[in-house]
């Protein structure tokens, strides 16, 4: 992979007839725990991938790779996307711009990509905290008029 931080280069790179789509890729963070130039030389990564599901806002994929790398997926980077390698979430990087990768050490892994915002668990939260307020206001309701806790 290629690091660059700045939209306007990422772009130029992006536009440049001998820039290597199909074998590299750029992030806008530096992995420092990754070697960027481990396999560069080469024309074929040695990897397995078969994808399992995939739907809108979820998909799964099993993975093998002979040496870590990264996962390139040619969806568009968006809030609320989360990753999860082996049951564990990892960090999402916006790659080439507008899509996503994610780092992935070697070896077989299950890999799930679920659309989770945080607009959902805000809908979730005060929708079932009104619920409770309709609910308690209906039995101090039925409390007040009868003096009794109950439903007749």
């Amino acid at each position: 992979y290629i690091f660059e931080k700045d939209p306007q280069k990422i772009i130029e790179i992006l536009r440049d007839p001998k820039f290597p789509l199909d074998k590299k890729i750029i992030l806008e963070k530096e992995l420092y725990f990754f070697n960027k130039e481990d396999g560069s030389d080469k024309e074929t990564f040695d990897f397995e991938l078969k994808w399992l599901s995939y739907e809108s806002d979820r998909y799964e994929i099993l993975t093998e790779l002979k040496k870590p790398g990264l996962l390139f997926i040619s969806d568009q980077f968006y809030p609320g996307w989360k990753a999860y390698v082996d049951g564990e979430e990892t960090e999402i990087y916006r790659a080439d711009f507008v899509f996503r990768a994610i780092y992935l050490p070697s070896g077989k892994h299950n890999v799930v990509f679920l659309y989770e915002p945080k607009s959902f668990e805000i809908g979730i939260i005060i929708s079932l905290s009104s619920f409770i307020f309709l609910i308690s206001l209906f039995i101090y309701g039925r409390i007040s008029k009868t003096g009794k806790v109950g439903i007749a």
